[in-house]
């Protein structure tokens, strides 16, 4: 025979056992899985909001970042176009200044002037400032600079020549004064190309250099 059937009966453990099938049976199955539903539903949603939540933070932590950068960027563009158009107006300025001297001795007979003794002591046709000039023409264009600078030196030695004219007293042999006057004319020349070279370097790094205004 079966032990099945050898197993003593216990009467407490099968009314346990018939009390839970009982209870087991009476429950309300799709009320159960309402409730979970609700439950999960509940949970999902609070999930969701915790994720839009912190999303939000996060989205609005990178728009302020992203503003703050803006702004930075902002800040040193201005300040780098502040300093462009204060190297552009110290530059142009001495490049102006050094055309009119060149200018001014261009429409002027040097040899009359010699003999007629009308040529001023201690001209200096190299216009103030030129140092500055030159330190902020390097942040411009180096050939620019270079230009300038040489265009500078052109002006320098046309200057000594007129000087030496301006003591010239030998007036019986003027040999020596149209050589010297000779001198002033190459050099400025050669410092008129040299600062209209400079000019178109400083234009090519900064489109705006050529907007300035036209020298008198």
């Amino acid at each position: 025979m079966s032990h099945f059937y050898n197993i003593p009966y216990n009467k407490t453990l099968w009314g346990h056992l018939m009390f839970l099938i009982d209870w087991f049976c009476k429950i309300d199955w799709y009320a159960v899985a309402t409730v979970a539903l609700v439950f999960v539903t509940g949970y999902y949603a609070w999930s969701t909001h915790r994720i839009l939540t912190e999303s939000q933070k996060t989205r609005e932590a990178t728009e302020s970042l992203a503003e703050s950068s803006k702004q930075s960027i902002q800040i040193m563009k201005q300040q780098t176009e502040d300093a462009t158009t204060i190297n552009r107006i110290i530059v142009a300025s001495v490049l102006n200044a050094a055309r009119t001297n060149i200018e001014q001795w261009n429409v002027i007979d040097i040899p009359s002037y010699a003999v007629g003794g009308y040529i001023p002591e201690n001209v200096n046709l190299v216009p103030l400032n030129t140092e500055s000039a030159i330190q902020h023409a390097r942040l411009i264009s180096s050939e620019g600079t270079s230009n300038l600078i040489n265009g500078l030196e052109n002006l320098r030695r046309a200057s000594w020549e007129l000087n030496f004219l301006s003591k010239f007293k030998d007036t019986a042999n003027q040999t020596p004064m149209y050589k010297h006057a000779k001198n002033i004319r190459k050099y400025l020349e050669s410092a008129s190309i040299d600062l209209e070279t400079a000019q178109a370097d400083f234009a090519q790094a900064i489109p705006s250099f050529s907007k300035e205004p036209e020298h008198t």
